[in-house]
């Protein structure tokens, strides 16, 4: 019997998923233990191994304060938005995750507006 691959639909939500949880800087075990499961299966959740169930899904959500929207997001036919699957990826590092935080501290949309424009303008020095 062949193995079966994740669904592109499974895979994208959980990528969200891991996303959510390490945005708010919780690890697989305690969003385990918060929702009532092992952390392997957070484990499996997230790389789209197991299908979760709109109950624990539930769960999950409230347990990160993220809306159930945002980690089901809009799914397309391809299993995911417009680039929303490299933007997740993006934020898979340390150093992604720190500038996000320091970033939904900023209230000042001008500030906002300005800190993405030097961002911007420096990964074009780099990256011409």
């Amino acid at each position: 019997m062949a193995a079966r691959s994740p669904h592109p639909v499974d895979l994208a939500v959980g990528q969200r998923l891991r996303a959510a949880r390490r945005l708010r800087g919780v690890s697989q075990a305690q969003l385990a233990e918060v929702v009532g499961l092992t952390f392997q299966q957070i484990q499996k959740y997230e790389r789209g191994e197991n299908r979760i169930a709109v109950s624990i899904l539930h769960d999950m959500a409230n347990a990160l304060h993220a809306p159930m929207s945002r980690l089901l997001g809009e799914a397309q036919a391809g299993g995911e938005q417009a680039g929303e699957g490299q933007a997740l990826s993006l934020i898979d590092g340390a150093e992604a995750i720190a500038i996000l935080k320091a970033f939904r501290q900023v209230s000042s949309p001008a500030l906002r507006k300005a800190l993405i424009g030097v961002v911007e303008a420096s990964s074009e020095l780099v990256d011409p």
